[in-house]
């Protein structure tokens, strides 16, 4: 709790960098592991909002490739924020195989 200091920046620190090697494991290594296992596996959502007509998207584990769509127009590859003009739907990929994730719609407004 922030009475006992427990939990003090250094500790804080190292959680998020033991975060980001665990993620980036994942993401880089484990999923590609398990696909050629033909383990069936769930894909982390990809995050985004739409700020200013300007879609912003993120990914919890590294290595993943976000897609996005508006209307009916074909995915595209996600790489930095974008200009929208209305609703938009984001999913998370595999760049090595076709697994997507559950696609999730932004609205824009």
């Amino acid at each position: 709790s922030q009475q006992t200091n427990r939990f003090s920046p250094e500790l804080k620190q190292q959680r998020d960098q033991q975060w980001q090697t665990f993620a980036a494991t994942m993401g880089l290594k484990e999923f590609a592991k398990l696909e050629r296992a033909d383990v069936h596996y769930r894909l982390a959502n990809a995050g985004a909002k739409i700020d200013n007509g300007m879609l912003f998207a993120n990914i919890a584990y590294p290595g993943l490739v976000i897609e996005y769509k508006q209307g009916s127009e074909q995915w595209q590859t996600y790489t930095q924020p974008v200009k929208v003009t209305q609703d938009v739907w984001v999913r998370s990929k595999t760049p090595y195989a076709n697994r997507v994730s559950r696609k999730l719609k932004v609205t824009h407004r």
